[in-house]
């Protein structure tokens, strides 16, 4: 393993915009891994790779926002980090924007949005969400309920003939 000679190459590749070099790089700034520790360094990489769509630089900046680590706490910013992250299916961002909908962090509580995605991220192997569910249905409407599980609901197929 040559942490000198993969930091060079990540370098260059992240430089021809490349996303994962770019993951690569802000995660090995962020843990001081082949390189000394650099916070600042680490969020501008993980900026590059978020707005070029990698869920988990997303995942990361949502972090850096929430708890205010090296940038100021910003809810909302976070909220919309953890929001984009979560399309693209990281189930860490799902759990996190599950959370911050139903305390109404950085936005309006919405517990039939919060369900939704937390059995999503239980479906993409998130096990520990068992009891955040059971606690949110606790304090849903049978209505939020139903809402919550038809927004999870597989689609019909569709009988349109191409």
């Amino acid at each position: 393993r040559d942490m000198a000679q993969a930091m060079d190459l990540y370098t260059r590749a992240a430089a021809s915009g490349e996303v994962r070099a770019m993951y690569a790089l802000a995660v090995a700034y962020d843990a001081g891994e082949g390189v000394r520790a650099d916070p600042v360094k680490a969020i501008g990489f993980y900026k590059d790779a978020a707005l070029m769509g990698s869920p988990e630089a997303q995942t990361a900046l949502g972090t850096y926002f929430y708890k205010g680590e090296q940038v100021t706490r910003d809810l909302p910013t976070a909220r919309a980090w953890f929001a984009e992250a979560d399309i693209r299916g990281a189930v860490d961002a799902m759990v996190n924007l599950a959370a911050m909908m139903n305390a109404g962090e950085g936005g309006e509580v919405d517990r039939t949005r919060a369900w939704a995605w937390l059995t999503l991220a239980k479906e993409g192997g998130r096990d520990d969400t068992g009891p955040g569910l059971a606690a949110l249905e606790g304090r849903m409407s049978a209505v939020e309920l139903v809402q919550a599980r038809a927004l999870v609901a597989p689609s019909p197929p569709s009988t349109a003939t191409p």
